[in-house]
């Protein structure tokens, strides 16, 4: 997990690893959120779900 100054790294309720070895940040998303910061909506997973594609 990442330090308390790092915790806000990841958005739209994603989880902070902190990645050792590479000294790096890195982001466990939601269900429906994708990006190295959960910053995108996964808008592609939720059309396929409705039947159609973009």
């Amino acid at each position: 997990k990442c330090n308390e100054t790092a915790k806000s790294y990841c958005v739209n309720g994603g989880v902070c690893y902190y990645i050792e070895g590479i000294n790096q940040l890195s982001c466990k998303c939601p269900v429906g959120y994708t990006g190295d910061r959960c910053q995108q909506f996964a808008m592609v997973n939720f059309s396929k779900h409705l039947g159609f594609e973009l």
